[in-house]
C-alpha cells in the first residue's frame, strides 16, 4: 500500500496563505467612522483641520441650525450660536484633535 505524502506542495501553500491576506487585506482597508456615523468622512476632516487651524467659523459653518454637539461627559450643545461658542473655547485652550 502506498501513502501519499502529506507534505505541501505551491497548491497547498496558496491556500492555507489566502484565509491569512483576507485577514491582512482586512486588517489595512480603511475603517469607516463609527464615532460619528453618518458623518462622511470629507467632513470630519474640514473639521478636524478647521478646528487645529483655529478657524471657528468654519467648523461652526458645518453645522446645521438645528445641530446639537455631543461630547463625552457632558450635556449636548444645542445650536449654532452656543456650537460656536464652545468650539471657540476649545480652540482657544490649544488643544488639537485628530479624527
Amino acid at each position: 500500500m502506498k501513502r501519499l505524502a502529506l507534505e505541501p506542495g505551491p497548491a497547498a501553500y496558496r491556500l492555507l496563505r489566502a484565509p491569512y491576506l483576507t485577514l491582512l487585506i482586512t486588517a489595512c482597508a480603511p475603517l469607516r467612522s463609527t464615532i460619528n456615523p453618518g458623518v462622511p468622512p470629507e467632513v470630519e476632516h474640514s473639521w478636524e483641520v478647521s478646528f487645529n487651524q483655529g478657524d471657528t467659523n468654519a467648523v461652526a459653518a458645518l453645522y446645521a441650525a438645528d445641530a446639537q454637539l455631543v461630547m463625552s461627559g457632558a450635556a449636548p450643545i444645542c445650536g449654532v450660536t452656543d456650537i460656536y461658542c464652545a468650539i471657540e473655547d476649545m480652540i482657544n485652550s490649544g488643544v488639537k484633535v485628530r479624527i
